[in-house]
């Protein structure tokens, strides 16, 4: 898989995947049901919450079963919608911010973190405000910004080894560098990258811990 994805990447090789995209394909992204165990008191971490859809995925996957949801959207327009999908959303971050940072509100899946940007909002490592409870699964789709997001919960993949889903198709060099990275802060980890739709598009890099994988 990670040989198909280079291709894709670096030789724009699109004839390397499968055409055309399956339903499966799609609702699958993040929670497949043949790379890692769910479990009942999942604490699932959605790192670009978008409108909600990720978050309704979710739920649809686990029949409900759950025990807590932290989700992070800092575009406005995205938010307001995302709180329109749950009742209770998690509040943009105040007082616990460690930094600043220049991002682009479009109010689109595209927004993202970019240094041209006017808007200033305030950015914390999940290490500070994921602690009670700690996360079981993170997924992130962050447009670039994975490998600093996953620097800022060191600690949680570290000493607690939550399954990881991250999008490693933001950038060629993601490719390689996310899962060196997540092997560095915990080399228990098992590793799959698995694309979730056509051309180079949706794909993830999944890390398991040993006693998650299916038997």
């Amino acid at each position: 898989m990670l040989f198909v994805s280079i291709k894709i990447s670096a030789l724009l090789d699109f004839d390397s995947v499968k055409k055309p995209q399956t339903p499966s394909m799609r609702k699958s992204e993040y929670f497949p049901d043949n790379i890692y165990l769910y479990q009942l008191d999942e604490v699932f971490v959605d790192c670009g919450a978008f409108t909600g859809d990720t978050l309704e995925r979710f739920i649809d996957a686990r029949g409900g079963s759950f025990a807590y949801i932290y989700a992070f959207e800092p575009d406005e327009a995205n938010y307001i919608k995302l709180c329109k999908y749950v009742s209770a959303c998690t509040p943009k971050l105040d007082g616990k911010s460690k930094n600043s940072l220049s991002f682009n509100n479009e109010g689109t899946v595209t927004s993202r973190a970019s240094i041209y940007a006017t808007t200033l909002i305030h950015v914390s490592r999940l290490d500070d405000i994921c602690n009670n409870p700690l996360p079981t699964l993170i997924k992130m789709d962050i447009e670039g910004a994975e490998i600093d997001a996953l620097k800022g919960a060191k600690n949680i993949i570290s000493n607690h080894s939550p399954v990881l889903a991250i999008c490693i198709y933001h950038s060629c060099s993601h490719l390689w560098e996310i899962p060196l990275l997540i092997s560095k802060l915990n080399p228990s980890y098992h590793i799959y990258l698995r694309a979730h739709a056509e051309d180079c598009w949706d794909v993830a890099c999944y890390a398991v811990p040993p006693h998650r994988l299916p038997v």
